[in-house]
């Protein structure tokens, strides 16, 4: 918020911030949404304000999408290796079909858009 509150003009609106886990929270997300600012980032599975059901043991398959939404907040998990947890005001739960190198070629997965971002 401090970094938002130095820029104060009229010209803030229309920003979009991405946040690692440690600053990204529900809460933040709100407040800034308000100052027409779109906050997306990775978060902690057990920050405050999150659904109850994204901090238990998720039973996901490989490249799977579950995802959690608000008015105005959407909370997203997503396995690759291992879990993604990601939070944003911007972007929805869509997906799209990109190419990735494995040691056998190319195969084809389904990614989040807001983890392409």
């Amino acid at each position: 918020m401090h970094l938002v509150s130095c820029c104060k003009t009229p010209l803030v609106q229309g920003y979009h911030l991405f946040t690692d886990r440690y600053y990204t929270s529900y809460v933040l997300a709100t407040e800034l949404l308000k100052l027409n600012v779109h906050l997306t980032g990775t978060v902690q599975k057990n920050r405050k304000g999150l659904p109850t059901e994204m901090s238990k043991k998720l039973k996901m398959k490989k490249h799977e999408v579950i995802a959690y939404a608000t008015k105005t907040v959407m909370m997203l998990a997503w396995l690759d290796k291992r879990p993604v947890y990601m939070l944003t005001t911007y972007h929805d739960a869509s997906v799209e079909q990109i190419q990735r190198r494995v040691k056998q070629g190319t195969e084809t997965i389904a990614k989040p858009t807001v983890v392409i971002d």
